[in-house]
């Protein structure tokens, strides 16, 4: 089997990203999900499940429910995007934070997402965090997203 390029990876997630926002209908969303969690108890929630699955898996399952997916949904879509995208590239809570905004509309607030997360914990690089600490910043990483979100997206 081929290796997938770098470049034909981006462009499937590209993509697959567009056919999920086109697929997943989002309305009002309510700072309370139905049966989730209330957005101040999802940032140690997702710190939880760290270890069980990935960061990314860890993220897109704690907000799957406020952007109309199912937990499921939510960890199959940021499967790859761990230990970042499997190549220590971009921190997997990072991507899924901002595949989070995007699906809640809110792509316009990428950019201070990024840098507020940047600022933050020193580095948008998984490379940075693994190298310089191991896995041990990962849970407190995953909290820091969390909470961008629940200040930036979720208010």
């Amino acid at each position: 089997m081929d290796k997938l390029s770098r470049r034909d990876f981006l462009k499937t997630s590209a993509l697959t990203g567009a056919g999920l926002v086109a697929c997943v209908a989002v309305g009002s969303l309510p700072a309370l999900a139905a049966d989730g969690l209330p957005l101040n108890e999802r940032p140690e929630a997702a710190a939880s499940k760290f270890g069980a699955m990935s960061c990314a898996e860890a993220l897109a399952e704690t907000y799957a429910d406020l952007v109309g997916l199912s937990a499921d949904q939510g960890r199959k879509v940021a499967a790859g995007f761990g230990l970042g995208m499997g190549r220590k590239q971009t921190c997997g809570a990072v991507t899924v934070m901002l595949m989070i905004a995007g699906l809640a509309g809110q792509k316009k607030s990428c950019p201070s997402l990024m840098e507020a997360f940047e600022k933050e914990s020193g580095s948008l690089q998984c490379a940075y965090f693994v190298d310089s600490h191991g896995y041990s910043r990962c849970r407190d990483l995953l909290r820091t997203a969390s909470g961008l979100l629940n200040a930036q997206i979720f208010v």
